[in-house]
Formats: C-alpha cells, sequence, structure tokens
C-alpha cells in the first residue's frame, strides 16, 4: 500500500515541478532542491497511508512513511543531478537537506496520524459520522492545508512582522525562522528571500533579517522529536490497557 501511494506522490510531485521548471527558465541547484523538498513536504499528507491498529504501529508507519518520502524527494534530486542540473551535492549538503526534510515530515505526518485518531474516535461516538471521506483523507488535507500556509508564513505575516518590529526587534527574524520553507532553505543552501517570486512580492525580503542557522534548527528538531517520543511512549503504556485503535475499512 505504502509503495502505490509513493508512486502516486511521485507523479503528483513530477507534475508540480514540471509546471514550476516552466515558469522559470532557469533555475539554480539550490532553488531546485528547495521546490523539490517543498513541493513532496506539501503533497506527502496527501498520500498519508493513515494510522495502524496500534499507537506503537502508527509511530513506526510515521518514521517509515516521512523516511520513505524524503528519500523519494532525495532520489529525484540525483536523478535531476544526473541530468545535467547539479542538483544534489554528495556531501554534507544532501544529507542534510534529506534529514530536514525528514524532520519536517515527521512533525507534520504525526499530526496528522493525531488528528485521524481523533476523527476516528469522533466517528465511532456518532459525532460527525455523516461526514464523507475517510478520516485519513480528511486528516491528510488538514495536514497539507497546515503545511501550505506554515511554509508561506514569511509572505502573509510579513507586513504583521514589520509592525511589530518597531517595538519587538525580533519580530522580523522571529516569522521567517517559524516557517519550514526557511528550515528547507538553510538545508538547500538557498536565499529564500532572494527567489524573484518572495522577491518581489514578500515585504521581507527589503527588510534586515537573519536566517536561522543550521544548529538552532538542529537543537529545535532534536527537542520536537525527543517530545514526540515521549508522547509516544505515554500512548505506548495505554496501548497495554486500552483497545486497539480501529482501522477503516476501505475499498
Amino acid at each position: 500500500m505504502i509503495a502505490l501511494r509513493l508512486f502516486g506522490l511521485l507523479l503528483a510531485a513530477l507534475g508540480v515541478l514540471g509546471v514550476l521548471g516552466q515558469l522559470a527558465a532557469e533555475v539554480p541547484a539550490s532553488a531546485l532542491r528547495l521546490w523539490t523538498a517543498a513541493t513532496f513536504a506539501v503533497l506527502a499528507p496527501l498520500f498519508w497511508p493513515g494510522v495502524a491498529g496500534s499507537s506503537s504501529a502508527t509511530a513506526v508507519r510515521v518514521w517509515v512513511w516521512s523516511a520513505a518520502v524524503a528519500g523519494l524527494a532525495m532520489a529525484v534530486l540525483m536523478v535531476a543531478g544526473r541530468a545535467g542540473s547539479s542538483a544534489v551535492n554528495a556531501g554534507a549538503l544532501g544529507g542534510g537537506l534529506f534529514l530536514m526534510l525528514g524532520a519536517v515530515l515527521l512533525l507534520v505526518h504525526a499530526g496528522a496520524a493525531a488528528l485521524q485518531a481523533v476523527l476516528i474516535s469522533r466517528r465511532e461516538k456518532g459525532v460527525g459520522a455523516a461526514l464523507d471521506g475517510s478520516t485519513s483523507q480528511r486528516a491528510g488535507a488538514a495536514a497539507a492545508l497546515v503545511m501550505a500556509l506554515w511554509g508561506s508564513l514569511p509572505l502573509w505575516m510579513g507586513p504583521i512582522a514589520e509592525r511589530l518590529s518597531r517595538a519587538h526587534d525580533g519580530a522580523l527574524d522571529a516569522v521567517l525562522m517559524a516557517s519550514p520553507l526557511t528550515h528547507l532553505a538553510v538545508a538547500s543552501g538557498n536565499d529564500l528571500l532572494r527567489n524573484p517570486w518572495l522577491y518581489q512580492y514578500a515585504n521581507l525580503a527589503a527588510l534586515p533579517v537573519n536566517y536561522p542557522s543550521l544548529a538552532s534548527l538542529a537543537t529545535f528538531y532534536t527537542a520536537a522529536c525527543t517530545l514526540l517520543a515521549a508522547w509516544l511512549l505515554i500512548f505506548l503504556v495505554r496501548d497495554r490497557t486500552a483497545t486497539p485503535i480501529t482501522k477503516e475499512k476501505t475499498a
């Protein structure tokens, strides 16, 4: 099932990247790395395979799916590099981008799994039973929407941050640092705000801002993954006494 979903994700991502490629005459290698990682990050929740029969099995599925998607994105970049676009460096840059994309996907799909578990619980209690569509599809769509809004934070929160910066010096950097698109850009070696479209429409491009360092991002994601692990341990204890998560029947 996961293999088929990965194939569907690959086709969708290649379609989006093909359109993006047509919109730009010349794409720098760092921009191609960023575009590819961001495309997979936004589309992956739409193909989320759903929760398993227990919290532990669901956690494994989240890890496997996130790693598989990140690996697929890297494979696409490696093929593009062999085609002559030098998309991925063979050294630390490619590995850093893989880890960053995997960490972003891990948080997003953990959220999708938690939301799906809530939807299943509500359905079993008769709340929202009339809603159409499977809970995995709804949870994945919600996670994809959150990912898109979260990633575009520097664009739509930029004007607010500019006003706040008059009283708070760190407001501009905070908005830029909060976006996973910024994180992927740092790992891609890309100057995010100097990409033509953002440079034209994002007010942050004309303001003095600082990108987060890889060290600070590594600290953040390490802390986030530690909290996820602690959350999982709590549910593993509950799994010993609670009934398994109900798996939905799919056609």
